[in-house]
């Protein structure tokens, strides 16, 4: 570990960028809490069952719209006119869906679709490109990002949730205006042209190993994070009904997300005064995950109000891993990658997490009959990639070594 020195490490975009991406997910899981609901009211019609299904299909319509926007960013438009564009039909749409009719659904629907896969992995880029001349202020960047991500879903879903209770028009039209207001911070950005000297990480075999192992990575958190998602919820379900009064039930629902809050903004600070190296970080990351399943796989099958110190320690250690890893991974592609690819790479990154998606979901069905399943593979699983990150951080370090003594040597001679 050691101090950050040279350049300021945040700049006014950062803030910028941050606040503009929580914003858009504020409107963007708003709207999908509200969807569902909405789609099966009188004024639209749908079964249940096609609630479902039509909900399915935008997942994977989301996925294919973020390749095309990231193709379109990086070699036509620009990443930051594919930005405000994105934003903008991410607005529109919101606002479409205020009418109540099929029409205005699928409309409404299909703009937030092409305006979130142009807005995600381009705002993801340009904000990773502020920092290519001081990549080690990267880890402490891409946490305040995710950090302002998730107040924004928090709040989004909160605010909009119960604006939609009494309205759905009421709803729809709040996440509206965030949008707006995200574009609008978008258009206070200034930014810089890329210096061609900062592509140096991106060449060659090591750029390209690095970028690999930060995908395999990634894709191996969320399966497995998307594995035992469902037994945590039912665990926090069982324990919320040891409480009486309904606002401590809605503490502990809410813990996960405020716990990941609270240690996004410390890592925030922390990070943006220190640097670790990051394969070391990502291993501590899995550590601390590994150690979360293992604590869960002590609480019984129907908890009591016994377990629910060890199920918060549990959530603690969760949260603190997804605020290790998931800014890290972001830092590792975007020093690595090239930079006029890397709204494309970004994109491309979610592809193999869709099929863990996938593969998770279908283990999922033994995970109701064995309850403690997903936590078991979790343990091991990360356990592992903790093994084999460290091993590889103590290789790279020896390596290192050994290639500066030789330096030296021939420096002598």
């Amino acid at each position: 570990m050691e101090l950050i020195a040279g350049k300021p490490g945040h700049t006014k975009e950062t803030f910028l960028y941050a606040t503009a991406k929580g914003l858009e997910r504020a409107s963007y899981y708003g709207v999908r809490a509200l969807i569902i609901l909405y789609m099966i009211d009188a004024a639209i019609g749908m079964t249940q069952d096609e609630a479902y299904r039509f909900y399915g299909w935008l997942a994977t319509a989301i996925l294919i719209s973020e390749i095309v926007g990231g193709v379109l960013g990086d070699l036509l438009i620009g990443n930051k006119r594919a930005v405000l564009i994105g934003g903008s039909l991410q607005a529109l749409g919101t606002f479409v869906l205020c009418i109540p009719s099929a029409i205005g659904l699928y409309i409404g629907i299909g703009l937030i679709i092409i305006g979130s896969g142009l807005f995600t992995p381009n705002v993801i880029a340009q904000f990773g490109k502020i920092y290519l001349d001081r990549t080690k202020s990267l880890d402490g960047g891409f946490t305040i990002l995710y950090t302002l991500i998730n107040i924004g879903a928090f709040l989004g879903v909160l605010v909009i949730s119960i604006l939609g209770e009494k309205n759905f028009i009421y709803g729809f039209a709040f996440a509206g205006i965030l949008s707006v207001v995200a574009v609008v911070l978008l258009f206070l950005t200034q930014d810089k042209p890329i210096d061609s000297s900062l592509h140096k990480n991106s060449s060659g075999f090591k750029g390209v190993l690095y970028v690999a192992l930060a995908i395999i990575v990634i894709s191996f958190f969320w399966g497995i994070y998307e594995l035992f998602g469902a037994n945590l919820h039912f665990i926090k379900y069982e324990l919320s009904q040891n409480f009486n009064m309904n606002s401590s039930r809605n503490i502990l629902q809410s813990i996960g997300s405020g716990t990941t809050i609270i240690i996004g903004i410390i890592a925030a600070i922390l990070w943006s005064f220190l640097y670790t190296n990051r394969i070391l970080k990502l291993g501590i990351g899995f550590l601390t995950i590994a150690i979360a399943m293992g604590l869960l796989l002590l609480i019984p099958e129907y908890p009591d109000g016994s377990s629910i110190p060890v199920f918060i320690i549990a959530v603690l250690f969760i949260g603190a891993a997804e605020i290790i890893i998931a800014p890290t991974i972001n830092s590792i592609i975007t020093k690595y990658s090239n930079p006029k690819y890397l709204a494309i790479i970004f994109s491309v990154v979610f592809i193999p997490i869709r099929i863990f998606y996938y593969l998770a979901g279908l283990l999922s069905v033994y995970s109701f009959e064995y309850p403690k399943l997903p936590f078991i593979i979790g343990c091991v699983v990360y356990t592992l990639l903790f093994a084999a990150l460290i091993i590889l951080f103590v290789v790279m370090k020896n390596t290192g070594k050994t290639h500066l003594a030789n330096q030296s040597q021939n420096n002598e001679q």
